[in-house]
């Protein structure tokens, strides 16, 4: 099981057995897959570089305190 096995089949096996092991395998790949995919989308979309703020007030709150921002308080 070390080494990304992610399971094994004992002999004498059946397809069936078989058929299900790998639409269990292809299923758990698939997730991994779409929990990397998400991650990496959510650590994209944190701070505030895609936020468009040019007023001189909000610029200086965004970098004197970004964590008061997810706070909910106001600058």
């Amino acid at each position: 099981m070390k080494n990304g096995a992610y399971d094994y089949v004992t002999k004498p096996f059946s397809l069936d057995e078989l058929k299900l092991l790998l639409e269990r395998a292809a299923s758990h790949l698939k997730l991994k897959t779409e929990n990397r995919l998400l991650r990496e989308k959510v650590k994209s979309k944190q701070g505030f570089g895609s936020i468009v703020g040019r007023h001189r007030r909000w610029k200086s709150c965004t970098a004197s305190s970004p964590k008061r921002l997810t706070a909910g308080t106001r600058c």
